[in-house]
């Protein structure tokens, strides 16, 4: 009877149970259902044997018998089903013999197995169809080889350090370029570059700047006669780093006290800077423009008024031969072959500060 139950699916094991008011059996499971139903309707076939949907189970239940001393014998007929197969199938086995032949490199054997069990059968029928040759058992370790390497080498290159892709690759480089130029602009800005361009720019957007480029290019040009450079010292070679000795020259500042000096520079100074100087602090066209409430606007010399003098003084001087009773011609014309240019560079340098002044002028207007 209970073979009968185990026999039977789980939903219909379920059925069964409501059907004999067994119970909660939801968390059962199916062996467990079969022994639990098979013992209910054992304590209760009295009640529950005129159910029609447990007939299949009672009805494999064999009559109880009184043997002449008084006991009960009961025969089920579903254990004399159960014996019939399992006398069968052992009689099916022991009929049979089979003949396994193993094959190994040295040697043949050939066994004989018989068996109970109908797994056993299986299993060693498998075992001799695995077993046949000896290239057949090759092939299927082979096969159970390639079947279990795709496993083993994903779980050893899952741990070793595979090369990025190219995408991976161009997005590192990006990131590391944006980092370098964070970096790269972070130190510009705190280097003060900026700050200081600007002030450079401001300083020599003007015509004051214009003025005193020209007048310093002058200037050291001119001191190459006035002041030459003489020999003062010698470095010693340092051979480590490769560096020879080196002669050293500085400006020999004894011609200070020469007249050389006071004379050359006197000419060109009154040509260049204290006659301008003089003439564009008369001649200020940007003082009598300037508001009177207004402070910090215009120059205390017309920028204009200076360059124009100036050219017209080396123009007189260094062309036309005017000495004005104070200058000589020894030293104009040393003033003339040591300035860049000449005469020619003076006026040049004078005609370039009158265009910034007049440019500048319009630009205030």
């Amino acid at each position: 009877m209970s073979a009968w139950l185990h026999r039977q699916k789980k939903g219909d094991l379920v059925e069964l149970a409501k059907d004999a008011e067994l119970g909660d059996t939801d968390a059962m499971l199916k062996d467990e259902l079969a022994d639990a139903l098979d013992e209910h309707l054992k304590k209760n076939a009295s009640s529950l044997s005129t159910k029609q949907s447990l007939n299949g189970y009672y009805s494999r239940a064999s009559p109880t018998k009184t043997t002449s001393n008084g006991s009960k014998t009961a025969v089920a007929g579903d254990a004399d089903e159960t014996k019939a197969v399992t006398k069968s199938r052992r009689k099916t086995i022991k009929k049979d013999e089979i003949e396994s032949p193993y094959v190994f490199p040295s040697h043949i054997i050939t066994r004989k197995v018989t068996s109970r069990d109908a797994n056993i059968q299986a299993n060693f029928i498998t075992l001799r169809s695995d077993s046949a040759t000896p290239t057949h058992t090759q092939s299927t370790s082979s096969t159970a080889l390639a079947t279990r390497t795709p496993r083993a080498v994903q779980r050893i290159a899952s741990r070793v350090p595979l090369p990025a892709s190219p995408a991976q690759m161009t997005e590192m480089i990006e990131r590391q370029s944006a980092a370098f130029n964070q970096r790269l602009n972070a130190a510009w800005d705190q280097s003060g570059a900026i700050e200081t361009v600007h002030w450079l720019r401001e300083g020599l957007s003007s015509t004051d700047a214009v003025g005193s480029i020209i007048a310093l290019i002058e200037g050291l040009s001119l001191s190459r006669t006035t002041l030459p450079l003489k020999y003062a010292f010698t470095t010693p070679p340092v051979k480590a780093i490769g560096v020879p000795s080196i002669a050293w020259k500085l400006p020999d500042l004894f011609q200070l006290l020469t007249k050389h000096f006071w004379v050359t520079s006197f000419v060109w100074l009154t040509t260049s800077a204290f006659v301008p100087l003089v003439f564009s602090y008369l001649f200020n066209w940007t003082y009598k423009t300037r508001p009177r409430t207004t402070q910090g606007l215009g120059y205390a010399t017309d920028p204009l008024s200076f360059h124009l003098v100036k050219a017209l003084l080396t123009w007189m001087v260094y062309y036309q031969g005017v000495r004005f009773y104070l200058l000589s011609d020894r030293s104009v014309e040393v003033v003339d072959g040591s300035v860049w240019g000449g005469a020619k560079g003076m006026i040049a340098g004078a005609l370039v500060g009158i265009v910034t002044s007049m440019y500048q002028a319009i630009l205030r207007k």
